[in-house]
């Protein structure tokens, strides 16, 4: 992610050997510097290459504002560093003000301090924009510790005793088996008790999706399944479920012992089968199929 966009001051030279500084002190903070040909090449860049993690460019040289509103809709987060000089005009909104936009001068042996600061925002960016739980995972990798407990392969390391563990350890690497962690590890907060880097991430897809509570599940989408679909039909309903629908719904049926009212599925001339048909749906047709049964019209399942 350490990859920044430079659009420079076309070939005047008090503009130009500042930036050649100031390449030079990047290159020591670690970042790698692409050069776009203009600001069409510079916005097609970003919107292909979701590492880019600033961009740098000349205010006076640009139309700045069109250019930071255009890099703003690809990108609401992206710093943006901009140079100018003691007699640059500008003219920014409010809206403008909110964009992640920082100036500097252009001077001569200041590029290690741009630079510098630079790193600093690019630090803030990349941790505005890590999800909570992906955070503190991060950080219990780095931190380089060990768990006693579940999984045990201890980060790796067990995998290294043996030429086909090489293999599987080179094959996955480093960081996903150090952060191959059990529940247990106190940094990640609990899934059990919504504790911690847990509880934040679930308040945190709560706020994405715009629901009142959120809560993550393991074993995946089907186990999901299993979790709603007992929420919404208590043990002994009988239900509306369509005949092509997942087998999560069927175990789900079986562990619950749930009655189901199958609702066929149509089938194209492939044998593709899709949804089922709207006339299946009025009160009547509903009615016919839940007499044998003696409910009334309930729950409907996909």
């Amino acid at each position: 992610m350490n990859i920044l966009a430079i659009m420079g001051g076309h070939g005047v030279f008090y503009k130009d050997e500042p930036l050649r500084e100031l390449d030079a002190a990047l290159g020591q903070q670690g970042f790698q510097l692409i050069y776009p040909k203009n600001s069409e090449d510079l916005l097609k860049l970003i919107e292909h290459n979701p590492r880019i993690s600033g961009v740098i460019f000349d205010w006076d040289a640009h139309n700045s504002l069109q250019l930071c509103g255009d890099i703003n809709q690809l990108n609401e987060h992206l710093p943006l560093y901009a140079f100018i000089n003691t007699h640059s005009q500008m003219d920014v909104s409010i809206n403008e003000m909110r964009m992640a936009l920082h100036f500097f001068e252009y001077a001569l042996n200041a590029a290690d301090d741009i630079a510098l600061h630079i790193r600093q925002y690019t630090d803030d960016y990349l941790d505005h924009i890590t999800p909570p739980l992906t955070k503190a995972l991060f950080t219990y990798v780095k931190e380089g510790k060990y768990t006693f407990c579940t999984p045990g392969h201890m980060g790796g390391t067990a995998f290294q005793k043996s030429p086909v563990g090489c293999l599987f350890y080179d094959f996955f690497g480093a960081n996903t088996l150090k952060s191959d962690v059990s529940i247990s590890v106190t940094e990640l907060g609990s899934l059990l008790d919504h504790t911690g880097p847990h509880l934040e991430a679930e308040e945190y897809i709560a706020r994405t999706f715009g629901a009142e509570q959120s809560y993550m599940v393991t074993n995946g989408t089907s186990t999901s399944n299993k979790i709603v679909g007992m929420y919404a039909a208590p043990s002994g309903s009988t239900v509306l479920i369509d005949r092509n629908c997942h087998k999560s719904l069927t175990h789900l049926l079986m562990m619950s012992d749930l009655v189901p009212i199958w609702l066929k599925p149509t089938r194209n001339a492939l044998g593709i089968l899709g949804a089922f048909r709207s006339v299946n749906l009025p009160e009547p047709a509903l009615s016919r199929k839940l007499r044998p049964h003696r409910v009334r019209p309930g729950r409907c399942m996909r």
